[in-house]
């Protein structure tokens, strides 16, 4: 019997830490969190007034309510990636003016697009859209300007006095 005891104490400590968030932080539990609230409410109800089938069923279409939102979520995220990856492809041999990470500006084509993970081994772990451009590594969020060559050219040419053709041969882009 003490076995359970210490379970039941083991099982009331770690809600009582969830429930110590706070309410303003309900939205922030798991799954896993809201059922071993759940679990521990039931477990810990007054006999002589036990939760009723409604009171039940509420809670229980408020875990469905959070794993939907959960799931849509996770794929909300997927289609904004598919998406960003498909513009970011459309700019390859486009010409572009944007920040590196450092802050300091890059112009040139765009040679190629990858997608960074943070954590190879956490699938949810968030990912960034890159650009390869002349050299440099941008994110897909920092560029600032797509241009036709035409107007790449133009611009290039009068700030730095080199010739665009000339410059890509040189370095190989």
């Amino acid at each position: 019997m003490a076995e359970i005891s210490s379970a039941n104490n083991a099982t009331t400590a770690d809600v009582t830490t969830t429930a110590a968030k706070g309410a303003n932080d309900i939205g922030d539990l798991t799954t896993d969190e809201f059922l071993q609230l759940m679990i521990a409410e039931m477990q810990n109800q007054d006999p002589l007034e036990p939760m009723t089938n409604s009171e039940m069923m509420s809670q229980v279409g408020q875990l469905r309510e959070i794993a939907s939102n959960e799931s849509l979520s996770d794929t909300l995220e997927s289609v904004m990636l598919g998406q960003n990856f498909s513009t970011a492809s459309a700019m390859i041999g486009q010409y572009v003016d944007a920040l590196s990470d450092e802050g300091r500006n890059v112009q040139g084509k765009v040679a190629r697009v990858s997608v960074s993970v943070e954590d190879e081994n956490d699938p949810l772990s968030p990912k960034e859209i890159r650009l390869f451009v002349g050299g440099s590594e941008v994110q897909l969020t920092n560029v600032r300007t797509v241009m036709p060559k035409e107007q790449f050219e133009l611009i290039f040419e009068d700030s730095t006095g080199l010739d665009v053709d000339d410059v890509e041969e040189a370095t190989g882009s």
